[in-house]
């Protein structure tokens, strides 16, 4: 029968009893990554956005990303899934944009540009409604929390989406 006292007394490396906690390790951002969100529909996407004004698709199970946007020259600070859509993501940047991208239609363009912002302050903050995925709220510099309706095309689930969010993986 094994004890502790038999495991403490082989004295073992930590190393041997405790994982190490990184095991895999991502092409990095140029800047300070701001948010970090994994994909609702699938376990092994997630995005990323930092400092550097791009916004990374990655799988867990690859280094490089698999697909990289850039929807400003500016810093970006928030992204989120769509709750509803599983190739829909919206990232905010510090130039006061919101883009939405839906890469079922386009790979590389955002399908709509939101000013949030009047000033050009910007936007850090960005989430889908998880019980109601046509609602996305948005937070600013300028102390807003705004929420906007989206349309049907960014919020209703099309044909074989799941299937194509698996290619990516």
């Amino acid at each position: 029968q094994v004890t502790p006292r038999i495991v403490y007394d082989t004295r073992p490396s930590p190393s041997t009893l405790f994982a190490p906690p990184i095991s895999f390790a991502y092409d990095k951002h140029s800047g300070p990554v701001h948010e970090v969100q994994f994909s609702p529909f699938h376990r092994n996407i997630f995005l990323s956005v930092a400092s550097d004004s791009t916004a990374r698709l990655y799988s867990v199970l690859q280094p490089r990303p698999v697909h990289v946007v850039e929807p400003s020259s500016s810093s970006l600070f928030g992204v989120a899934w769509s709750t509803a859509r599983p190739l829909v993501f919206a990232v905010a940047a510090a130039d006061g944009s919101l883009s939405l991208y839906d890469l079922k239609r386009s790979r590389g363009r955002p399908d709509v540009v939101l000013q949030v912002t009047s000033n050009r302050s910007p936007v850090y903050g960005v989430a889908f409604n998880p019980k109601n995925g046509n609602l996305l709220a948005t937070a600013d510099a300028q102390g807003f929390v705004k929420v906007w309706r989206l349309s049907t095309q960014l919020s209703t689930m099309g044909a074989n989406e799941l299937a194509q969010l698996e290619k990516l993986a």
